[in-house]
């Protein structure tokens, strides 16, 4: 379970907000950099350089990294998030494709993208195949979002094969697939910020809103994937832009709160809690990463220094 808001100034500058909601296993996950000269190892590729310092959120597993959301020093980002019983990862290799594991897109693509078209145009030679890291990690089944100054695109694959979707909606959630997310949301076209007004039901009955907020009477509040992503799409649409980063700072985590999943709403099929463990927001203007942990009501940001984007070593920060 997750959620990716995506939004921009008035001179299109990015701000990449995202929840990462999980249960209450510990992934020992931290805000780390990649820095540009770091080797990669790939399942199917052979070894590189990473070219674009790298800054996000994620662990290390083998001295491998893992990452749960990511952006490079071009301004590129890119999350990954739960997409249960849709993708589809096929065992053999293709070799006329690019053939990587699902966790290895993201560094892949941030390495080599500056920018989404070239993102679009490298996606178009992926094969997302089904090799896991380690017999005890099998393949997840995810999703991702893609965002740079111009916008967004969605990511998925299933036994059709690799599908790029333009995502003006800038957002993204679970569950079913993106393209019925997005018709979903002709059922509540009725939605607006504007209060209702006084009206009549045949020639007797008159009715009155009660206090404010009726416009948006019939917006979901439950925690499911298309409940989040009528909500972060409508919220965000109507959320007034900001040229202040503090101010847009402040409207990504008032849009993730709208979002979160509060510790004890949500047991899982497991018997566990499941909750917004950690909201992060990158800012392109600036290049940092705005981070909160669900059990620390202050938001912590890192970026890009002299000291920490080039080297061998992978840089971590503390919680």
């Amino acid at each position: 379970m997750c959620t990716v808001i995506t939004f921009f100034d008035s001179t299109n500058n990015m701000y990449y907000a995202r929840n990462f909601d999980l249960d209450e296993r510990n992934y020992n996950e931290k805000p780390m950099i990649i820095p540009i000269g770091y080797q990669i190892n790939y399942k199917h590729l052979p070894s590189e350089k990473i070219n674009h310092a790298i800054i996000g959120t994620g662990m290390i597993i083998n001295n491998h990294p893992f990452f749960i959301d990511c952006f490079n020093d071009q301004g590129v980002g890119i999350a990954t998030l739960n997409f249960p019983n849709h993708s589809y990862y096929p065992n053999n290799l293709d070799k006329n494709k690019i053939n990587i594991a699902p966790y290895e897109l993201m560094i892949y693509i941030l390495n080599h993208c500056s920018n989404i078209t070239e993102a679009k145009k490298l996606l178009k030679n992926i094969l997302l195949v089904n090799t896991p890291f380690t017999k005890s990690m099998p393949v997840e089944s995810v999703h991702w979002i893609i965002s740079d100054n111009t916008g967004s695109i969605t990511i998925e694959q299933d036994s059709n094969g690799l599908h790029i979707y333009d995502n003006k909606l800038n957002v993204l959630t679970n569950s079913p697939i993106f393209p019925f997310h997005v018709a979903n949301l002709n059922n509540y076209v009725n939605l607006t910020p504007h209060d209702a007004k006084p009206t009549t039901w045949g020639s007797k009955i008159k009715l009155n809103p009660e206090g404010v907020g009726t416009g948006s009477l019939g917006l979901p509040g439950d925690y499911s994937s298309t409940s989040r992503f009528i909500r972060a799409s409508y919220l965000s649409s109507h959320y007034p832009t900001f040229d202040n980063e503090e101010e847009n700072i402040a409207k990504a985590f008032n849009l993730l709160g709208s979002v979160a999943m509060i510790p004890g709403s949500i047991i899982n099929s497991s018997n566990n809690l499941e909750y917004t463990i950690y909201s992060a927001c990158f800012s392109s203007k600036t290049k940092t990463y705005y981070y909160k942990r669900n059990n620390n009501p202050y938001i912590k940001k890192y970026k890009f220094t002299d000291k920490n984007k080039k080297g061998n070593d992978i840089y971590i920060f503390d919680n």
